[in-house]
């Protein structure tokens, strides 16, 4: 993320993504949406255009499969292996297709999941339409 965002000329911003869980330059995506952009401080007009057209421009990309696959697998596939437990302990341990669509945003905080951004990333691997 650190160098997407010096070439966006964002830099500044990186420490307060990086701590609200917006590690990785795939993040960029949950990035378009203003209100989230205002509750993580940023909110100058140039910047806010600058992170949703490049949010808007990264969207779109095809999701892999679920039905099946191993939670502590796919929980490393998108960089968040460290999550596994929180899941293990609920009784998680595979993305089952009856189960992919009932995962939400309050879920996933009851898990223990605090940061945004690694909410955000597991919504959208698990093809959820509403991010935020």
């Amino acid at each position: 993320m650190k160098e997407l965002l010096e070439r966006l000329k964002l830099a500044n911003y990186e420490p307060v993504l990086s701590e609200n869980g917006f590690d990785l330059p795939s993040d960029i995506i949950f990035l378009r949406n203003e209100a989230l952009l205002a509750q993580l401080g940023i909110t100058l007009k140039g910047n806010v255009q600058r992170f949703v057209k490049t949010a808007e421009a990264s969207a779109g990309l095809p999701l892999a499969p679920l039905a099946g696959v191993r939670v502590d697998v796919w929980l490393e596939s998108i960089g968040l292996g460290h999550y596994y437990t929180l899941f293990e302990e609920e009784g998680f341990d595979d993305l089952a297709d009856d189960l992919v669509g009932s995962y939400n945003d309050e879920l996933l905080q009851k898990l223990g999941i605090s940061k945004v951004g690694h909410r955000l990333r597991l919504l959208n691997a698990l093809g959820a339409t509403e991010l935020y």
